[in-house]
């Protein structure tokens, strides 16, 4: 008798584990893709307000050029973070002579960010799709004829 309750005890002990396992990945496997989800919302957001910070950086080093009058020269190095698709200036694609703007794709769907400079801007010798790149880029900017000439 008593191997026929050992074995009884045995399918118990393993149907009691299958159920504590499977409650265990029912609660696991929502948690992990809400995880997920979050982690690379916040890591969208980061790219988001990188592409405004150099943005923002790229106008101020403009302003500080313009205001030191005709003839200032700065070397600038400027980091263009992921997910920026374009940057324009000069009047290209639509932005004004007095804007920079920085196109960044949210899910596909390109957004603007645009920073409006005291001192016109002339992009004239430099490439704006290799500045648009992920990564560090080295410009200079001078005043001449009463805008920013910027180049690399």
């Amino acid at each position: 008798m008593k191997e026929k309750n050992s074995g009884w005890l045995r399918a118990q002990v393993s149907t009691e584990l299958l159920i504590t396992l499977g409650f265990v990945i029912t609660i696991t496997i929502p948690i992990i893709l809400l995880v997920y989800m979050e982690t690379t919302h916040y890591a969208r957001e980061l790219y988001i307000s990188q592409a405004a910070e150099s943005c923002e950086k790229l106008k101020n080093a403009v302003d500080i050029v313009g205001s030191m009058g005709e003839g200032s020269k700065m070397q600038y190095t400027m980091y263009t973070p992921r997910g920026v698709a374009a940057i324009e200036m000069d009047g290209f694609f639509g932005a004004s002579e007095r804007e920079i703007t920085y196109v960044y794709l949210v899910r596909g769907i390109p957004s603007h960010i645009v920073r409006t400079t005291l001192f016109k801007v002339n992009k004239a010798g430099i490439n704006l799709e290799r500045l648009a790149r992920e990564g560090t880029h080295s410009i200079t900017l001078e005043m001449k004829d009463g805008k920013v000439v910027i180049t690399s």
